[in-house]
């Protein structure tokens, strides 16, 4: 008959729960302004994301194109622009 280690799935449980942890708050914030070269102005009303972030968060830019996406996760990424006003 074999014996089971009772620790094991605790050990498993705590190892996730430390990740999940250490991964949120390992956060920041990307702020910016968009500006379209084509007509010297800034856009209002732009949506930013962080591509490929599925239903992230979008900001919206706002007066003088000024935006804040405020979870980002650390490290490199790309960011989407989408808006009317754009082209």
């Amino acid at each position: 008959m074999k014996s089971r280690n009772p620790a094991l799935p605790v050990i498993a449980f705590l190892m996730i729960a430390t990740s999940a942890f250490g991964q949120s708050a390992r956060t920041g914030s990307v702020a910016g302004r968009v500006f379209n070269p084509a007509n010297d102005e800034y856009v209002r009303n732009a949506q930013i994301r962080i591509a490929g972030a599925g239903a992230g968060e979008v900001a919206l830019s706002g007066e003088g194109g000024f935006y804040l996406l405020g979870t980002v996760p650390a490290g490199d990424i790309t960011l989407e622009l989408s808006g009317s006003s754009l082209f």
